[in-house]
């Protein structure tokens, strides 16, 4: 593995010098947004491509095993977040051409409407849910290895990420969609594997059925789908590589390919998550941070065959990982670089910040890899937070646009900040925040997530109320005149 990272670390080296000296470079349109002009079928794959993450091949299962309701605490909010996105994209590219704004990023688009400050509150929802699915991707890879091999975790992220920017960084979102193709034909050539075994396998009963989580229909509701349903919502939101997608696809069928995106995922989350449930019914005992679909195949594929769908994991993953890194370029050329520093970059200057900022969340989602505890759900639902509190500011955004700026920002800010106090509070039962709010221990992840969701929707509507009231009595007076 050393000689490895070695090798993969050279190649990387000799790709930036490359393309440092290589005269003809992409445009800022093409190694962006693909030029804006991404068509139907290639705009469903990559949507589909870029929703079917980690969470998908490992906590659909566990969840699954846990129960129908944990299960459908997961597939609900996945489909219906890109059906949200399907009715909020649209209004997105229509909102740009009426402006006339070539905007690239969520953040971007708010600032347009809402103002500096609002652009910031959904950069840092941007940026957080950037690291943390670069986290839960490369952490995917860590559980899986981890039950097969001996590999050190750090090492497996670093060539993994490695491998995923030398994919996107010659053509940025260009390159991230050639990935995207490759990994929903092998993600198809899974699912029929995994259909073909389920049905002709001859599985044996480990013993007798495992019962069900003892947690009540609401108690699930509550403490797993609350949280997990408002991360999910706000993914494609708030991560980068869906979002851009928004102005990547052609105006005309961007509705279509969300819809197509989330009819999908629900297939490829029926068929993984179906490890779970027959997990449950042949007698599996699992430990926490086990993984249905491998803990099956292990027993009934040889080791060749393990080794093969490794392979086929890994590439996935790396694929997944290319898109959202080509996305990390994205948001820092455009929030940091072109914001703050050059507003006047040109395109070379655009594309290079791009590469550079392609290697932070290589770094930081190896550094949060490395912690064992941390598991794939955890950071699903940790996210819930920083998604939330984005929600509703950008469907006001697109659909009210007239909302007072003023209650926009602070709605965000209060939501993000009472979020993560009460979130904090159950992370760490025994610290301050725990002991002024006892309810926090237990009720703190669900309670904050709710208030990030709430707490936005509240001072908008206020903020509505006031706008639009504020935009008629101009009507009238302009009329009077």
């Amino acid at each position: 593995m050393t000689l490895m990272m070695l090798f993969v670390a050279a190649a990387g080296c000799f790709l930036l010098w490359a393309l440092s000296r290589k005269s003809e470079q992409p445009t800022g349109e093409s190694f962006l947004v693909a030029d804006r002009d991404v068509g139907p079928l290639t705009g469903t794959l990559t949507l589909t491509a870029n929703w079917v993450q980690a969470p998908a091949f490992i906590v659909s299962g566990a969840l699954a095993y846990q129960g129908p309701y944990h299960f459908l605490a997961f597939l609900v909010p996945n489909v219906a977040a890109m059906v949200l996105m399907g009715f909020i994209a649209p209004k997105l590219q229509a909102m740009m051409h009426e402006r006339n704004e070539k905007w690239y990023t969520v953040p971007q688009a708010m600032g347009s409407i809402f103002g500096p400050g609002v652009r910031t509150m959904m950069f840092f929802s941007t940026f957080g849910a950037l690291i943390f699915a670069v986290a839960y991707t490369l952490t995917g890879i860590r559980q899986w290895l981890s039950q097969i091999t001996g590999v050190p975790a750090w090492e497996t992220s670093v060539v993994i990420g490695a491998l995923a920017f030398l994919l996107v960084a010659p053509r940025g979102l260009l390159g991230a969609m050639i990935g995207d193709k490759v990994k929903m034909a092998l993600i198809g050539s899974v699912s029929i594997g995994v259909i073909y075994l389920l049905g002709t396998h001859d599985f044996v009963s480990q013993g007798p059925m495992i019962a069900m989580s003892q947690m009540s229909p609401w108690e699930v509701l509550w403490f797993v789908g609350i949280p997990l349903g408002i991360s999910l919502l706000g993914g494609p939101i708030c991560n980068p590589d869906l979002a851009e997608r928004a102005y990547a696809v052609q105006k005309r069928v961007v509705r279509m390919t969300y819809f197509g995106g989330g009819f999908l995922f629900g297939v490829a989350g029926l068929i993984f998550g179906s490890f779970g449930f027959l997990a449950r019914s042949l007698g599996y005992k699992l430990a926490a941070g086990q993984i249905p679909m491998l803990t099956i195949l292990r027993d009934v594929l040889p080791g060749w065959g393990i080794i093969g769908v490794t392979i086929v994991l890994l590439i996935i993953l790396a694929t997944a990982l290319a898109s959202l890194l080509a996305s990390a370029g994205d948001v820092f050329s455009i929030e940091i670089v072109k914001r703050f520093f050059i507003p006047d970059a040109d395109d070379r200057e655009t594309v290079k910040w791009s590469r550079v900022a392609m290697l932070i969340p290589i770094i930081v989602g190896t550094y949060l890899t490395s912690f064992e505890k941390v598991d794939v759900r955890l950071l699903q639902e940790s996210m819930s937070v920083i998604r939330g509190e984005a929600i509703f500011p950008l469907v006001f955004a697109m659909f009210l646009p007239f909302t007072f700026k003023e209650h926009v920002f602070w709605g965000m800010l209060i939501g993000w900040t009472g979020g993560i106090v009460l979130t904090l509070g159950w992370i760490y039962p025994t610290g301050m925040i725990a002991d002024i709010l006892p309810f926090a221990k237990v009720h703190g992840k669900s309670a904050g997530a709710l208030f990030a969701l709430t707490f936005p929707l509240l001072s908008c509507m206020v903020g509505a109320i006031g706008g639009y009231a504020e935009r008629d009595r101009r009507i009238i007076a302009r009329q009077r005149n």
